[in-house]
């Protein structure tokens, strides 16, 4: 909470609650929460943002059960054919609290072009 605190007195012009965008956007930033979304072909969905200027990114591009450090669980893949379906399509989209409103309906509006 300290650092949402701190957020608002930085910001300067106005309070961030003012501003729901913001003021949601910083409230997910603090609790470490992602903007995934789930798209068919990722490395192309991720190509055409890039030239736009956006940049995403692949916070868990191996699932957990098959990663390194929980190779015990790699018995279970067939039990989690979900997971590793969605590890090949979700990928994460700018969100921080410095994003303006003119770069979020940016960000809108060319994913729902794209997508």
């Amino acid at each position: 909470m300290s650092i949402f605190l701190v957020k608002i007195q930085v910001r300067g012009q106005k309070n961030v609650f003012q501003d729901t965008k913001n003021w949601l956007y910083t409230f997910l930033v603090i609790c470490q929460c992602v903007s995934p979304i789930r798209v068919k072909n990722r490395d192309r969905f991720q190509q055409l943002l890039k030239e736009k200027g956006i940049d995403t990114i692949i916070h868990y591009p191996i699932p957990v059960h098959l990663q390194e450090s929980y190779r015990e669980c790699r018995d279970q893949s067939s039990y989690l054919p979900i997971t590793e379906k969605l590890a090949e399509e979700i990928v994460s989209l700018p969100l921080y609290p410095e994003l303006t409103e003119p770069e979020i309906d940016y960000i809108i509006k060319t994913v729902t072009e794209i997508y």
